[in-house]
């Protein structure tokens, strides 16, 4: 009620704006399995506080990939949403629960996103093997953002973004498995993309 509301009022200042209105229209809704998530996900930071970690993170791995990839010939910035596929991306994700490293199918419209995915699951025997059959198939995965998406993915837990001690192991997984994924992209991508007809051609 609107006493345990006032109880917890210093820590409105962990949520921005954007995500309180994200809770009370899943509150309002009774969406109690995506309050769920945005809970867990949910670290005591101030806005402020996050945004610096945040920032401190990505530049040290920035760093990090960078030399990295020098030493393997590569360029030295990662292919993510250059794939020439539109809304079919590579992604790092991590928060203060796991780290993931995978592909995420975003595009507008659903049609066009069930297509990538059908057309990622013909692939699936060949994308399993090169990860050991980690990999998890989410065809609703919801992300931090509250938005439903289609998601390929690699997953390890109890890693922190906001404990600097265990940035050391997200850089070495995030390294690893999006090396190993830009790879197997690469070799399949002309395999992967399809015209407009194919896409929304039901014959």
């Amino acid at each position: 009620g609107l006493g345990s509301f006032k109880s917890h009022a210093n820590c409105i200042s962990a949520l921005s704006i954007v995500n309180l209105k994200m809770l009370f229209k899943h509150i309002l809704k009774y969406n109690w399995y995506k309050i769920l998530i945005f809970a867990q996900n949910l670290e005591m930071y101030s806005k402020e506080e996050a945004k610096v970690i945040r920032k401190k993170f990505w530049n040290s791995f920035e760093k990090f990939s960078k030399k990295g990839r020098k030493r393997l010939g590569k360029s030295s910035t990662w292919m993510l949403q250059k794939t020439g596929i539109k809304g079919f991306n590579l992604k790092f994700d991590t928060n203060n629960k796991a780290v993931q490293v995978g592909f995420e199918i975003a595009s507008k419209g659903l049609q066009r996103q069930l297509k990538y995915y059908e057309k990622m699951q013909s692939l699936k025997a060949l994308l399993d093997a090169e990860f050991d059959q980690q990999l998890i198939w989410n065809d609703h995965y919801l992300t931090e953002e509250g938005k439903e998406v289609f998601r390929i993915y690699i997953e390890k837990t109890g890693l922190n973004l906001y404990k600097e001690e265990d940035w050391n192991q997200i850089f070495d997984f995030f390294f690893k498995h999006m090396n190993k994924l830009e790879d197997w992209f690469m070799e399949y991508r002309d395999i992967i993309k399809m015209s407009e007809e194919e896409i929304f051609n039901d014959d």
